[in-house]
């Protein structure tokens, strides 16, 4: 094996990466300091969205199985994120109001598997903002900033979801989102007991 070392040292290439050692020495202490930066950040932006994505993700499947009951093995169709966001696009769906918010989140999940040293500003979450007011301003509750904004809307689009999926398992299992759609034009239930609050 040292001879193999030898013939190495005496090659064309070692000597000129010998000449060069200087400059790989700069090269090698500039991406020392530019992966210690990847590995140290601190970003509490980074985890909330990739945590809310997450979340989010979780509860548009379920939604899409709840609204889709023939197709079988949404885990196995391995679908993209934009993808299920094409799937759930439907004119008389609630869901519609979320859709640019939900792309956004979806937009800034990829600028952070692109890019490492993504920063986000006020631009890049407007349609989550435009969201997060309309229905926090209905409920007279603030609008959160920063991390908190993207962490407001993962929880309100999860909800909003699941509502939905739940709607279409207790009253049309079998028709997914066409028979809630249906389900929402039918006069209410005359012979249904009005929801009394418990402290009425």
């Amino acid at each position: 094996m040292s001879s193999n070392i030898e013939k190495w040292k005496e090659s064309a290439l070692f000597k000129k990466l010998l000449d060069d050692a200087p400059n790989i020495e700069k090269d090698l202490q500039n991406f020392n300091a530019k992966y210690r930066s990847f590995v140290e950040r601190d970003d509490a932006a980074v985890s909330v969205v990739l945590r809310s994505h997450l979340i989010v993700e979780h509860f548009l499947d379920q939604y899409l199985a709840s609204a889709n009951p023939s197709i079988q093995g949404w885990g196995a169709a391995r679908l993209t994120f934009a993808q299920k966001l094409a799937l759930a696009e439907h004119p008389r769906s609630k869901l519609q109001m979320l859709l640019p918010a939900l792309k956004c989140l979806n937009a800034l999940r990829n600028r952070l598997a692109h890019r490492l040293d993504a920063e986000f500003d006020d631009g890049s979450v407007a349609p989550i903002r435009e969201f997060i007011t309309v229905w926090n301003r209905a409920a007279g509750k603030p609008i959160p900033e920063g991390v908190r904004l993207i962490e407001e809307f993962a929880l309100q689009a999860s909800a909003w979801m699941h509502s939905d999926a739940s709607m279409i398992n207790r009253h049309v299992p079998e028709q997914g989102l066409p028979g809630l759609l249906a389900w929402y034009q039918e006069p209410p239930d005359s012979d249904a007991k009005p929801i009394v609050p418990a402290d009425a």
